[in-house]
């Protein structure tokens, strides 16, 4: 397994106004990995929380069935502890 974080210069958002050239790189993202997400992608003024909902769904329909299906349930496990 090759270390990205050694060999990739990393992207770096500026503080504001980063939202177009995120969900550029996101619709990529997605078209790449041969993933229908027009519902996945986040939407302006949507709560972060949702937005990273979304994200780290896409994220994780990358690795298969198997491994998305125990990250949803980790996911609301940790939530039942957590948000209480």
């Amino acid at each position: 397994m090759t270390d990205v974080a050694k060999t990739m210069t990393p992207i770096r958002l500026c503080k504001t106004n980063y939202g177009p050239i995120f969900l550029k790189i996101l619709t990529e993202f997605s078209e790449h990995h041969k993933i229908k997400c027009d519902e996945l992608l986040p939407i302006n003024g949507e709560h972060p929380s949702i937005a990273l909902s979304k994200i780290l769904t896409l994220m994780s329909l990358t690795m298969g069935d198997e491994k998305h299906s125990l990250n949803v349930k980790e996911v609301d496990d940790y939530c039942r502890i957590i948000c209480i």
